[in-house]
């Protein structure tokens, strides 16, 4: 696996025990009902975060993905034919079940010389996130367009756009505690060939959705990756967030 787990680091405060528990759907005994559950901004950010995990399918195994398959099939042979694969994963680790299944289809665009000069990638599919007493699912779909294919250059440059659709939900009583629409759009990210790492690139986040309550929340702003596997998330609102994977 390209990355390890992502997870979410506040830059000022740590989370409330509750409210960390409920991003992260893994609690179980926080003394608030159903009906009290409301989205906060940390908790809003943690589902941003839980988009960006490689085991979930989220931007960094998208990134890796991408780049992989560029280095692999990038070739004048593969000049103008699209190809079609299916991703599917699951593992377990401390937090829970983590999984994907994407259906990833590519199309390399090469000069008429046959020179390759970009990888469009395409996907969609869903995510799943499951503990003893919760789960979380998604449907997302996405793009990816690769440059820097030439083998002279130390870095591919990705420009990523991906939407999920998601919802948690009380495993056993099915009972709905937050949903969520989110849109994480990528330029210019800078991806190490030799070692496959996001080296930096810029983009934006945008999460809408409701909680238990019916309570609506909003939040948007700029991404800015910062190397060694970090990026920081900067609010329009003015809040500032750091997530590492």
């Amino acid at each position: 696996m390209i990355m390890n787990s992502l997870l979410l680091a506040l830059k000022k405060n740590a989370l409330p025990i509750c409210a960390l528990a409920f991003a992260f759907l893994t609690f179980s005994s926080c003394e608030k009902n159903t009906a009290e559950v409301k989205a906060t901004e940390q908790e809003a950010m943690a589902v941003v975060s839980q988009a960006f995990r490689t085991d979930n399918g989220g931007l960094a195994f998208q990134a890796g993905m991408a780049m992989m398959l560029s280095a692999s099939q990038a070739k004048p042979a593969n000049c103008g034919l699209k190809k079609d694969t299916v991703f599917t994963a699951r593992t377990t680790g401390a937090d829970g079940s983590h999984g994907y299944n994407l259906n990833w289809s590519r199309l390399l665009t090469c000069s008429s010389s046959n020179v390759p000069l970009k990888f469009d990638h395409t996907f969609s599919g869903t995510t799943s996130f499951e503990t003893t007493n919760f789960v979380s699912d998604g449907q997302t779909t996405g793009t990816a367009t690769v440059l820097g294919l030439d083998a002279g250059t130390a870095e591919y440059v990705v420009s990523q756009r991906f939407t999920q659709k998601g919802s948690q939900r009380i495993k056993a009583s099915q009972v709905l505690l937050l949903s969520s629409d989110l849109l994480v759009e990528t330029t210019n990210l800078r991806v190490s060939k030799l070692g496959g790492q996001i080296i930096g690139g810029t983009g934006r986040v945008s999460i809408t959705g409701s909680s238990a309550t019916g309570a609506a929340f909003a939040h948007s702003g700029s991404l800015l990756f910062t190397g060694g596997n970090t990026a920081t998330i900067t609010l329009d609102g003015g809040g500032t967030h750091k997530i590492s994977w």
